[in-house]
């Protein structure tokens, strides 16, 4: 049923706002050198697009459900570590809580409310990254290569994994310039191929950018998206072809805009607040997703 095919999506995906393994890329950590970082992010949704991109109400092409709501909280988790001067380690993960509410129409059942919920670690992400760049360069750039370690659970009412690994590999290139005296800049460029096991493949990309207003005050935004290979338009004529439709349970294509603050308590200490708005998308929450995080970082 789309019911569970649309949550598979968003929250292994979309609802991760702070751990897409595009963006973010540019730099390595020095040896030793950290960055952890603990976030709540939550969004509800009522809407989403469709294989063609049109943007409808969840479920509208269910005999059996109508008002359908979708909501995802996650406990997010991100960390850095400077191997060496050139290699940086990079994890992240998060704890799920999804819950999906429908009113049931189908006749003799007019009246009653199907509620699913689910809860738990999600799949951990593991990845390397590698500087490429000479470190006296204006321009930064680095690679890094991910693995998917599938720890989340296929088999809960709300599946919160596919219960099966993906990897990844991604391409960044960014550049840091001065705005004040005591203030900076900095943008990048990122993209990469996601192999997934249980989906078809994707393309990831984001550009990103921030200012800083005050030597305590930062700015940042992003665009970002993911691409899939998935035959969507195949399933937006066949909408009733049970067969097609499953085929394409978990896949998905979005663009996305995110904004937000940063605020350092001290040279270690970061408290931030992001918000992200879906633009566009394909088989996917229309939705937006409220983030606060608090990062320690050397």
């Amino acid at each position: 049923m789309k019911f569970c095919a649309l949550v598979v999506a968003l929250a292994v995906s979309l609802c991760c706002v702070e751990t897409l393994h595009a963006g973010g890329g540019a730099w390595v950590r020095t040896a030793s050198g950290y960055y952890f970082k603990v976030g709540f992010t939550s969004l509800t949704a009522e809407s989403e697009y469709g294989f063609k991109g049109e943007d409808q109400p969840l479920f509208r092409d269910t005999l059996r459900f109508a008002n359908g709501v979708v909501g995802i909280s996650n406990i997010t988790l991100y960390s850095e570590y400077g191997i060496t001067d050139w290699l940086t380690s990079v994890i992240s993960t998060q704890y799920s809580v999804v819950v999906r509410e429908a009113d049931i129409i189908e006749r003799g059942m007019e009246g009653l409310v199907e509620t699913e919920s689910a809860s738990g670690l999600g799949d951990i992400w593991l990845g390397g990254r590698v500087n490429l760049l000479p470190k006296d360069w204006k321009v930064a750039g680095a690679a890094t290569l991910s693995w998917k370690i599938p720890t989340g659970s296929p088999n809960k009412e709300v599946p919160l994994g596919t219960g099966v690994p993906d990897y990844e590999a991604a391409l960044a290139f960014g550049t840091g310039f001065p705005v004040g005296e005591k203030t900076f800049g900095y943008a990048q460029l990122s993209g990469g191929y996601r192999l997934r096991n249980k989906a078809e493949d994707e393309f990831i990309w984001q550009v990103e950018g921030g200012i800083s207003l005050l030597p305590t005050l930062a700015v940042q935004s992003s665009l970002d998206g993911v691409s899939s290979t998935a035959n969507f338009s195949e399933a937006a004529e066949a909408a009733e072809n049970s067969i097609v439709f499953n085929q394409l349970v978990g896949n998905q294509s979005y663009a996305r805009l995110s904004g937000g603050i940063l605020y350092a308590l001290s040279d270690e200490t970061e408290l931030n607040l992001l918000y992200s708005r879906t633009l566009s998308g394909l088989n996917t929450l229309d939705a937006g997703a409220l983030s606060i995080g608090v990062a320690w970082k050397r």
